[in-house]
């Protein structure tokens, strides 16, 4: 099927009496039948302003469809890094807290420990553990603290990484151009 853009084309400068060809699209081949020879000639190197016009709005269409398919896919790869990201997050979370009440429950234990210990060494030695797990407990803290920053640091990268993506030069190179002539 011929566009409707191309239908009834006729180069510039061709007068509108002259024509290649008039074919009936819906009518057998046997139906078609030549239009007289025009004598106007042709411009050498002017390409008719309809088909650039209709093949400018193509482009520039497929061009806004590429752009448009490129910003989705940029959206989901996105939501996938960040739900990867949190997922770790909270596992990281959740295994470092865990470390943290069993540090917490062993201080208790400690310290209930040393309270109940009869004699003084006893109880010295109960209060070094207690020292050692309240040490073990600090580190793991920092630990906590240095992971949640850790978290911040990789999400500012995806961020940044997406901002970085979403600044896309385009640009257009033709790659070749037809020219044709109607007989």
């Amino acid at each position: 099927m011929i566009p409707r853009s191309a239908r009834g084309f006729r180069p510039t400068g061709v007068p509108p009496s002259c024509s290649a060809r008039s074919t009936n699209i819906n009518s057998p081949p046997s139906t078609t039948s030549k239009s007289p020879s025009c004598t106007a000639p042709l411009p050498a190197n002017s390409p008719p302003a309809a088909p650039t016009s209709f093949l400018a709005a193509a482009t520039s269409a497929r061009r806004d469809a590429i752009i448009e398919e490129t910003s989705a896919r940029n959206g989901r790869f996105f939501d996938v890094e960040i739900d990867k990201l949190d997922r770790w997050a909270d596992d990281r979370r959740a295994s470092l807290k865990a470390q943290l009440e069993e540090l917490d429950e062993a201080l208790k234990e400690g310290k209930k420990a040393a309270r109940n210990a009869p004699n003084l060494p006893e109880k010295l030695e109960c209060q070094r553990a207690v020292r050692n797990l309240e040490e073990k407990r600090d580190k793991a803290w920092r630990d906590y603290d240095g992971a949640a920053r850790e978290i911040d640091r990789q999400k500012d990268a995806l961020l940044d990484d997406i901002s970085t993506r979403l600044n896309q030069k385009v640009e257009e190179q033709p790659l070749f151009t037809l020219r044709w002539s109607v007989i």
